[in-house]
């Protein structure tokens, strides 16, 4: 049964089942773009992944469903699942409680496995998703949908489900003004809830089949601005940390399944281009922000710590240093959103240095091990940082030899 606002969601107790279905007026900043190099290794992008897709958010409130929290589902009957925004299921659900395999695009479990350890009788927002914990599906996914309930949160008429927070993920809610009494964390593997509203789910705009749909990032855009500027205008202004112009974000020392072997001469080379280098997991989330506040250039590997350049100003060139075998569009959603030049390169991985992802005792898939042509890679950089500060942004890439 269809609704137009959240308190319309809420009203009455629920016999039927309900969904809010938000408008889709959000548009991107046509100044985002993606930078082309001469020369280099690049994604190759088809004109369907180079705008971004508008979707509208919608919310549905169930009378009763099972969640598992770590997985990221809610059963509102026996074989029937939701899966928030993913289109297709993610090894994270092999930690459904009673997994046994995924068959023919269905995921089976045993029934024992199933049974909830606890029942949650104030109506809950479940914020629980399959990639919660990690920083950037946080604030870009998760966030966004809880925005439009912060009052109702505030004034205790429902409650926010989701699993144990770690503390910079606490400040992101108190920079919300989400009371911590209107936040409920969840380690049991399945719960009863009486009275349940799914976030995440989607509306497309248009009937036919986009592959570029396909991919993550698809919160409205609006919702995803909103968030960021709550959050930035919060942040304090206290938090001790230098703010360079040109940042490389290190992912040295982070467990991933992606890493860069020779980060540390890549490291050596953007020091002597004026880079301060920056690992965030090193600072606060309020130090996160400050730090990457007037960056006018941001580069790194692709990971987590690069979604920062959400806090840059608007027009900061994003280098975007992509495994030649995990070339996903994330970082490119996120400049487009924000305004950003987005330079994507390709760079090459050494089998030999490749290690198992496990999942439990599951091998999931294998690690990503880039090694940078270093000399070649600085070059690029150089050429295009020289641009930009010599305000030729529109001769961003037009000629380099740099092969990386």
């Amino acid at each position: 049964m269809p609704v137009t606002s959240a308190q319309m969601l809420l009203a009455n107790p629920i016999k039927t089942a309900r969904i809010w279905t938000l408008a889709s007026a959000d548009t991107i900043p046509r100044y985002s773009r993606i930078v082309t190099v001469q020369g280099a290794r690049q994604p190759s992008y088809d004109d369907a992944a180079r705008v971004y897709p508008q979707s509208r958010q919608a919310f549905v409130r169930l009378r009763r469903a099972t969640v598992f929290p770590r997985a990221g589902l809610a059963m509102p009957e026996q074989g029937v699942v939701l899966r928030n925004d993913l289109r297709q299921w993610v090894p994270d659900h092999r930690l459904t409680p009673g997994f046994v395999d995924f068959v023919d695009g269905a995921m089976i479990v045993r029934t024992r496995g199933v049974r909830p350890l606890r029942r949650i009788r104030q109506t809950a927002l479940v914020l629980c998703h399959a990639f919660e914990h990690n920083y950037a599906h946080w604030l870009v996914d998760c966030l966004p949908r809880l925005l439009p309930w912060a009052g109702l949160l505030r004034e205790k008429r429902l409650v926010a489900l989701v699993r144990p927070l770690q503390s910079w993920q606490r400040r992101t809610l108190e920079l919300l003004d989400v009371p911590a009494t209107a936040v409920s964390e969840v380690s049991e593997p399945s719960i009863i809830c009486n009275d349940t509203i799914v976030p995440g789910l989607r509306a497309s705009d248009d009937t036919q089949p986009n592959p570029a749909r396909a991919v993550n990032l698809l919160t409205p855009a609006a919702a995803v601005i909103d968030t960021v500027d709550l959050l930035r205008e919060g942040a304090s202004a206290t938090a001790t940390v230098e703010q360079p112009e040109r940042i490389y974000v290190s992912r040295r020392g982070v467990l991933s399944f992606r890493e860069v072997h020779n980060e540390q001469e890549v490291e050596a080379a953007m020091s002597r281009l004026g880079f301060a280098i920056v690992r965030p997991e090193t600072l606060t989330f309020d130090q996160q922000v400050m730090a990457f506040s007037r960056a006018k250039v941001i580069a790194g590997p692709h990971g987590a710590g690069l979604t920062n350049a959400i806090f840059a100003p608007k027009g900061c060139l994003v280098i975007d240093m992509l495994p030649e075998t995990w070339q996903p569009f994330w970082m490119l959603r996120v400049a487009q959103v924000f305004g950003h030049d987005y330079l994507p390169t390709v760079h090459a991985c050494d089998p030999a240095l490749s290690k198992p992802v496990m999942l439990g005792s599951a091998i999931i898939a294998h690690s990503h091990v880039v090694k940078v042509s270093v000399d070649a890679f600085a070059d690029l950089v150089a050429d295009a940082v020289g641009r930009l500060e010599n305000g030729r942004t529109d001769e961003l890439g037009a000629r380099s030899n740099a092969g990386c």
